[in-house]
């Protein structure tokens, strides 16, 4: 998995790319539709980056929820 170091290099680097990752990452965080057959468009290196991203947010996510409902069980 890639670093945040590659991701913010990346996006430094093209708006393309930056605006795709801000466009997935609101959708992700907001509970709206992405088309994921976007990334498929994207040169694989960055393809490879977005599912990182994916990757880390999801796993971030699920530690997040068992965390609060570990919380709640223990009160």
């Amino acid at each position: 998995m890639q670093t945040m170091a590659s991701v913010e290099r990346r996006a430094r680097e093209s708006k393309e790319f930056a605006a795709l990752l801000s466009e997935m990452l609101g959708a992700l965080e907001h509970h709206r539709e992405f088309d994921l057959g976007r990334l498929y468009e994207t040169p694989y290196g960055d393809f490879q980056l977005l599912l990182g991203v994916l990757e880390s947010w999801r796993l971030q996510r699920f530690r997040d929820d068992f965390f609060v409902e570990f919380r709640e069980a223990a009160h």
